[in-house]
């Protein structure tokens, strides 16, 4: 949808040239687009270079456990880690891999640990992104939380 200043202005805007029922309902759908757009959830996370960084999001309201967990960097790639128990002995269970199964660059020596937590040994400016987990799913129509991992 394009708007141009003089529309916007005149949906947006009481002016001589606007009425008001026409005003009100233009006020009233960017209202409702603004609040659908402000339910998901997004939390900053600081972290400084070389610190052990235990991201965590609560088991869904179903009771299932968190077993994976994906970020997504600048570049919009998708890297995975998942819960492995015992049997680690997949790249997947002890560092991030991108959609091919394959160990992403830089490694990071990350793992998930049996209560859900994403731990992240020694944080590097490289693992700047936003994590969450796939297994947490919305409720009610509230997007599950994102953590964006901004590293100083």
């Amino acid at each position: 949808m394009v708007l141009d200043i003089k529309t916007f202005r005149q949906c947006f805007c009481f002016d001589s040239k606007s009425h008001a029922s026409k005003n009100m309902w233009a006020k009233t759908i960017a209202l409702l687009l603004v609040v659908s757009f402000g339910h998901a959830s997004v939390l900053n996370w600081p972290a400084k270079v070389g610190s052990r960084v235990e991201l965590d999001v609560a088991d869904d309201i179903y009771g299932r456990k968190i077993v994976n967990w994906e970020r997504t960097k600048d570049d919009d790639n998708i890297e995975k880690i998942k819960y492995c128990g015992s049997n680690k002995k997949e790249p997947i269970c002890t560092q991030f891999v991108t959609k091919d199964n394959k160990p992403s660059k830089p490694i990071t020596r990350a793992h998930v640990t049996k209560d859900g937590k994403l731990v992240i040994e020694s944080v590097q400016k490289s693992d700047e992104a936003i994590y969450h987990s796939p297994d947490q799913k919305p409720v009610k129509g509230l997007a599950p939380p994102w953590i964006k991992l901004i590293v100083q």
